[in-house]
């Protein structure tokens, strides 16, 4: 993939940034905008044949989803880990992201953070950032980690934070790399933002609903 390919993600993503410093209140819909620009734009990686395939596919999908998951969890354990050794040190950074206190404020938080995101940020940091090819395969590992630092400061903002991140993404990066189907590290990465997100939309929606 060429950089001068990857220069409109790469200037999207440098404005969604902007935003988020100087209007962090209007992060939320920066973030809806950016993702479905990099969705668009790397359309032509979804093969949605072997989306089909991979699906009904046990051995050559779910299994490596699996392995990937229990990876991630494993990467999520050692980041705690971090943090704790580093308390009071270094400070992770989350980037807060803002929403309405309504219904369609929540609505519009799920499909950002839960739907939107895993597609995205696969397609971008892995789809399109690494490269597979016997030629250039010698740009793997830099491209992985090209990848796994700008999913990284998208997320959070301190050099704390971007390790823990990076770190989270091997397990993601290792899927892509040895199953070489984009559909893998997307599956895991919602698998993840499901994880992460959906109690806090519930507890939201509830709230929302009672109040």
């Amino acid at each position: 993939m060429s950089l001068l390919y990857l220069l409109p993600p790469f200037l999207a993503e440098t404005a969604l940034l902007v935003i988020y410093y100087i209007e962090p209140k209007h992060t939320l819909f920066a973030m809806l905008v950016f993702y479905l620009f990099v969705i668009l734009y790397f359309r032509r990686l979804l093969d949605f044949r072997l989306l089909k395939k991979s699906l009904a596919d046990v051995r050559g999908f779910w299994v490596p989803v699996g392995a990937a998951t229990g990876g991630l969890v494993l990467a999520y354990g050692a980041k705690l880990l971090l943090s704790r050794l580093l308390d009071g040190i270094a400070s992770e950074g989350v980037t807060a992201i803002w929403t309405e206190n309504d219904v369609r404020g929540m609505l519009l938080y799920t499909l950002v953070c839960i739907l939107l995101a895993p597609v995205a940020q696969e397609l971008y940091f892995r789809g399109a950032m690494i490269r597979l090819c016997a030629k250039e395969r010698n740009f793997m590992i830099f491209d992985a980690v090209c990848g796994m630092l700008l999913c990284a400061v998208l997320q959070v903002h301190s050099p704390l934070g971007i390790l823990e991140v990076c770190l989270i993404q091997l397990p993601l990066v290792v899927a892509y790399i040895r199953t070489r189907n984009i559909y893998v590290p997307m599956t895991v990465n919602f698998i993840w933002c499901l994880w992460q997100n959906l109690e806090y939309v519930l507890y939201s929606l509830a709230r929302i609903s009672y109040s």
